[in-house]
């Protein structure tokens, strides 16, 4: 079979394949020993696809997170034990796209940025990046 053949014969499965049903959701719950949920996570076809939500033995809620095809995709929401929010991220197909935001323990803020096109614009708040106390201000 030739190369040509070859390549035409796999964009044919592939074209079919993308006709083909798709695999059944499947639903995976765990449960800490008291009986709270710890996690309820949804698969399709052996990858992450759907919401998963955490919760903490307290059932406070601990994550939620949107997953398609195997990456997270759309807002990312943790919290802390203690209820207090640590992050709010955004992504588009696996990577971080989007307004991003982390706080401490307290609720103060610690990172409030924007990522676009894989660089990251504001307050990143981490290592490597100096507040505004040390910038240095050119009129």
């Amino acid at each position: 079979m030739s190369v040509r053949s070859m390549m035409s014969a796999i964009a044919l499965v592939s074209g079919l394949a993308s006709f083909a049903p798709q695999a059944p959701r499947v639903v995976v719950e765990a449960r800490y020993p008291n009986g709270q949920l710890w996690y309820r996570r949804s698969y399709r076809g052996g990858r992450e696809d759907g919401l998963h939500t955490g919760w903490w033995a307290d059932g406070r809620v601990h994550f939620v997170y949107h997953y398609r095809d195997g990456l997270i995709e759309g807002e990312a929401h943790e919290w802390y034990p203690n209820g207090i929010q640590y992050r709010d991220f955004h992504y588009r197909a696996g990577h971080e796209e989007g307004s991003e935001r982390m706080w401490y323990t307290d609720g103060t803020l610690r990172a409030n940025y924007v990522m676009r096109d894989g660089r990251r614009f504001g307050l990143p708040g981490t290592k490597g990046c100096t507040g505004l106390d040390s910038a240095v201000v050119i009129p």
